[in-house]
């Protein structure tokens, strides 16, 4: 890893911070750097140990119109087991799904989703 990469990595950890201010600042130096950031970002959604984190970074990608993230947001939408984390997950893949051709993969994960025993997490599924 470059030094560059270890400081993306360290401002990724610190977005789910007990600081606010420690988040702000962390999430201002991603946007700087979105272009190196992005794939890290994508990576992280898959912590499903912290959902706080990947809620996060679920709605970095939205502000960083990321519809690269998609299918990464929703196949963490399908990992995670906190409601709430998975409800923000699929609506950040909703919000930069508008305009995107279907994916037939991505189609068959969301199918899964929109039959999810939690009705947020179906609801916001079958908007996909």
């Amino acid at each position: 890893m470059t030094e560059s990469t270890d400081q993306l990595i360290v401002w990724i950890n610190d977005l789910d911070g007990r600081a606010l201010s420690q988040r702000g600042a962390a999430e201002r130096a991603l946007l700087d750097h979105a272009e190196a950031a992005r794939p890290l970002l994508r990576k992280a959604l898959s912590l499903t140990e912290r959902p706080l984190l990947a809620a996060q970074v679920a709605l970095l990608l939205q502000r960083l119109h990321d519809t690269g993230a998609l299918a990464d947001l929703v196949e963490a939408a399908a990992a995670h087991t906190h409601g709430d984390v998975r409800v923000i997950l699929l609506r950040a893949a909703v919000e930069l799904s508008a305009g995107a051709s279907a994916d037939p993969a991505l189609l068959e994960a969301t199918a899964a989703l929109a039959a999810d025993g939690d009705p947020e997490v179906a609801q916001w599924a079958r908007q996909l």
